[in-house]
């Protein structure tokens, strides 16, 4: 099961590094078109968008099967904290 899930991390982060290039080639493709041409593409800021959603929910599962997403540890932190005694 460990070996399966490595792969299915390893082509999750794959995509999304296809994803941003693609995205940021998209992007300037726009850019270039709205600037050079005087014309835009109808279809790229939408498609840009739906990335860049994607982007966001493959990246969230990523940080969280690296057990780096953001956490809440106030609560954690404030029962863990033992103040001085008063012999201190």
């Amino acid at each position: 099961m460990k070996a399966v899930l490595n792969k299915w991390t390893y082509i999750e982060e794959k995509v999304l590094i296809g994803s941003l290039i693609f995205n940021t080639l998209l992007i300037f493709l726009q850019i270039i078109m709205r600037g050079a041409f005087n014309s835009s593409l109808s279809w790229s800021e939408e498609l840009s968008r739906y990335i860049f959603i994607w982007q966001i929910w493959l990246g969230a599962d990523l940080a969280f099967a690296y057990g780096e997403h953001i956490k809440v540890e106030m609560i954690y932190n404030c029962l863990l904290y033992t103040s001085p005694s008063p012999r201190d």
